[in-house]
């Protein structure tokens, strides 16, 4: 697991040389105790799970390829990221660090083989397999991950996990031919200008079969649920999960959640459908520290704290959780009211890492306990006074970005700095940074800088963000041979004739005035190259690169993938949002394996000669006929097949011939237009029965007696 820039990357082992392999072994012998800290710009928000990391990654709780014993491995474009299953907690997906935990892994590896049942879609028919098929690749989710479920009265869903909770579509909702139903517009809002309450309708039909079909103790469950929730118990539909159990399906705001029957207990609370009890194992150990004197907010921090052993959550005693509490390294109290006035933080004073950020703090004072301190977070608290960093000669990092400084001068004396957050502040001087040598990593984003030359002599610079500045002049960076990490974006002006590097890796070089790709040549080991919403019309100059696996190009101009030579490395390629009108040009990538298309003006996929590397191609969103996306019997649209024949994955949405997408866009204009005036008819109905109520009250009684008895009967009322 290697860290780059904001995010870490997961290496297998086996796609390095024997000499790499080598090198990597000793580096990570070099690191002993440390190989797992890492630093954090801004320490109350996670890289790639509150927002994306500086290559655009952003969980989504897809895309899942594996597990170490402390995280998760996620795949995005041609590589994987790696998530700390802390991480995953801290950033709100803590149904997701339960589900992979190795031992609960290894729990549910303990079913003797006779428990175990083959899964239901091997006796699926095949139209339901397709549909789940389907599901599963538009989603981006292992099949495995998908739970089929069934109605009483027959019926076929899936259950599929989003976010930190799970949604259920039921198979006839799912169309092969059109994008996956949004599960944030749920039944009765789903069709505009027309409320339409289909569940209600199928309540109806499952009303007859509950009280047959479930048990008393479940029957009670779900009038329990739905006096918890302020539902009516026909609002809530029962499914049946693969094993047999009852799941309950209940609308929640826009969208809807599922519980299963055994996991309600009368008379206790319901649990939240967007938290997965992450914390529910914890329970003893959080109750110790209560007893200790620590406050609730506090008590979450201190659950998603790094120590070299994991949190106590057994523990009782309260003497040997505070021998526990003695070992912490790092703690995010940040946003908290009055950080440093809370209890217990004087229990902790091993701290290496500590974040403050995002609160108003007017006394730095109490940091002076933490004698190990190296990484200070303080983003957004107003210090404006940093004389106490005096007394912290072990400081190492130093996050002081949207305080509003916009003199660094005060930070010369701290010769130790490796790394400097100082971003949003107006900032238009770096030269007090010419006197700091040992600095690592900047960053300096959304400043007012316009002047590199005071970063001429930091030789062991490998990281700098410089986004949102007025740079213009370059060769500042020139001839640094650990810079590997360097993002320029949105600076309109910047030359990059002026940019010669001789290790750069990552270039990002969004909404700059780029329009040709000729900077590869002074730059030959980019390897990742990201450059969105520029003025690029052509990828000529990428077949030069030595070095280059990865190019991001969405929001161009270009026209063509025709190169006038062979580019033999790149294995991912995102044109997206661009101006093609062919594939043909394609085969001049001989080692591409990932491309996106999407956004294009694509009329057709056929290519002269069939490309054989890409895996993944994604031509969402373009015109091309719906007679050449039918499904062949491996689930692959048949023109994917013929001219991509290695692609095993990707996405088709969105597309149809013009002529296709305005025959369908004239019958929505009629929907919409059928359903208006569905509605004032309804509306008017409406009316005339409320004034004939006010003119016969008697009628109206007898009539609401009626109903009344019906409800009785029937168990549901429905007009």
């Amino acid at each position: 697991v290697v860290r780059h820039g904001d995010h870490f990357h997961y290496i297998p082992k086996a796609s390095l040389s024997q000499q790499k392999q080598v090198q990597a072994s000793r580096a990570v012998s070099r690191l002993g105790n440390q190989s797992n800290s890492h630093y954090r710009v801004n320490s109350s928000k996670i890289a790639g799970l509150h927002y994306p990391t500086s290559n655009g990654f952003l969980f989504n709780g897809r895309g899942i390829k594996g597990t170490t014993p402390t995280g998760i491995l996620v795949e995005h474009h041609n590589h994987l990221h790696f998530i700390s299953f802390a991480d995953l907690r801290k950033g709100g997906w803590g149904s997701i660090a339960d589900r992979y935990q190795p031992q609960k892994k290894a729990d549910s590896k303990k079913q003797s083989p006779s428990s175990k049942k083959p899964r239901t879609e091997n006796t699926l028919p095949k139209d339901i397999k397709d549909k789940l098929a389907y599901l599963a690749r538009e989603l981006h989710l292992d099949i495995s991950r998908i739970r089929v479920l069934k109605t009483l009265n027959g019926e076929i869903g899936f259950e599929y996990p989003h976010d930190d909770h799970t949604h259920v579509i039921m198979a006839k909702d799912i169309d092969l031919s059109k994008p996956i139903p949004n599960p944030h517009h749920d039944d009765e809002d789903h069709h505009k200008g027309h409320h339409h309450d289909e569940s209600d309708h199928k309540h109806e039909e499952h009303e007859h079969t509950k009280s047959n079909k479930l048990s008393d103790e479940d029957q009670k469950k779900l009038i329990y649920l739905a006096e918890k929730l302020g539902l009516n118990p026909n609002q809530i539909e029962v499914l049946t999960s693969e094993d047999g159990s009852i799941i309950f399906k209940y609308p929640h705001d826009d969208h809807s959640h599922t519980i299963a029957s055994k996991d309600i207990e009368i008379g206790k609370p319901i649990p939240d459908g967007h938290h997965d009890h992450s914390h529910a194992k914890d329970k003893v150990g959080m109750a110790t520290l209560k007893q200790i004197g620590f406050d609730d907010e506090i008590i979450q921090d201190i659950l998603h704290a790094d120590a070299p052993t994991p949190f106590p959550s057994n523990e009782t005693n309260p003497e040997k959780m505070r021998q526990w509490l003695a070992t912490v390294t790092k703690i995010n109290i940040g946003q908290r009211t009055n950080p440093f006035q809370r209890f217990g933080l004087s229990l902790m004073p091993n701290i290496e890492v500590l974040g403050i950020g995002f609160t108003p703090i007017n006394d730095m004072t109490p940091v002076l306990q933490f004698k190990k301190l190296k990484q200070l977070w303080m983003t957004n608290t107003g210090i404006t006074d940093y004389s106490f960093l005096d007394k912290m000669p072990l400081l190492e990092g130093l996050d002081i970005s949207q305080n509003g400084i916009k003199d660094l001068s005060f930070l010369t004396k701290y010769k130790q700095l490796s790394l400097i957050a100082a971003a949003n502040n107006g900032i238009t001087s770096l030269k007090p940074l010419a006197e700091l040598p040992n600095l690592q990593f900047l960053v300096l984003s959304h400043n007012n800088i316009s002047d590199l030359t005071p970063l001429s002599n930091l030789t062991k610079l490998q990281e700098l963000h410089l986004d949102h500045n007025n740079v213009k002049n370059l060769s500042a960076l020139s001839g640094k041979k650990d810079l590997k990490v360097l993002d320029l974006s949105n600076n309109k002006s910047a030359d990059l004739s002026t940019l010669k590097t001789t290790s750069l890796e990552t270039l990002l070089l969004n909404e700059t005035n780029t329009s040709n790709l000729s900077f590869l040549k002074q730059n030959p080991k980019v390897s990742n190259l990201t450059i969105n919403n520029v003025k690029l019309a052509s990828l000529d100059g990428i077949e030069e690169s030595d070095e280059i696996v990865k190019v991001e190009a969405e929001g161009n101009q270009i026209k063509s993938l025709v190169l006038k030579n062979k580019q033999g490395l790149l294995k991912f390629l995102n044109v997206t949002n661009n101006q093609l009108t062919s594939l043909e040009g394609v085969n001049n990538y001989t080692s591409l394996e990932t491309l996106s298309v999407s956004k294009n003006k694509l009329e057709s996929l056929d290519i002269k000669t069939p490309n054989k590397t890409v895996t993944n191609l994604d031509f969402s969103h373009n015109n091309v006929p719906t007679s050449q996306l039918k499904l062949n019997e491996k689930n692959i649209p048949e023109a994917v097949a013929k001219n991509f024949p290695a692609v095993v994955e990707g996405s088709m949405v969105g597309n149809g011939s013009l002529a296709e997408k305005a025959a369908m866009a004239s019958k929505e204009d009629k929907q919409v237009s059928d359903n208006t005036n569905h509605q004032k008819n309804t509306e008017k109905s409406a009316q005339a029965n409320a004034d004939s109520k006010k003119e016969n009250p008697k009628t109206h009684d007898e009539h609401h007696d009626h109903e009344e008895t019906d409800h009785a009967h029937v168990g549901h009322h429905h007009h």
